[in-house]
């Protein structure tokens, strides 16, 4: 029997070794390709499904600095990527659904934004498409 569906609690994410603190959320968009095929004549345009995944999505997280911790150094990676002026590499992610259930694969930042409210601490979000070839999504149910 399939394994009932996760909290969100359970997820996380993952850059190469280490796991990203302080996530608050992250998402995930799976799209099929679509090619345009000509139709000389025809009143709209025709599409062919090619079954290539296209992944794409987001993660948002508080910028909470830990010495002590590993995790800590995964926001840094991501965020001295764009500030650093740098090329954005391809890196290896995870994303965790639950004990059961994950998806990986190699995935580039497209961007990063952080906000600072006069109360709080900074979050930062950043979006990733996925690099070479399409994220792979285990399961043990």
């Amino acid at each position: 029997m399939a394994n009932d569906f996760i909290y969100g609690v359970d997820g996380a994410v993952s850059i190469g070794a280490k796991v990203v603190s302080y996530i608050s959320g992250w998402t995930m968009s799976i799209n099929t390709g679509a090619v345009d095929t000509p139709d000389l004549g025809s009143s709209g345009p025709k599409r062919t499904y090619t079954g290539y995944k296209d992944f794409t999505g987001s993660l948002n997280a508080r910028m909470v600095m830990d010495t002590a911790a590993a995790s800590s150094a995964a926001q840094e990676q991501i965020v001295d990527m764009f500030a650093s002026g740098g090329t954005p590499a391809a890196l290896a992610a995870k994303f965790v659904e639950s004990s059961a259930s994950a998806f990986t694969g190699n995935v580039v930042f497209s961007n990063v934004t952080k906000s600072q409210s006069p109360e709080g601490l900074q979050d930062w979000s950043a979006d990733w498409a996925q690099s070479d070839g399409p994220l792979v999504h285990a399961t043990a149910s």
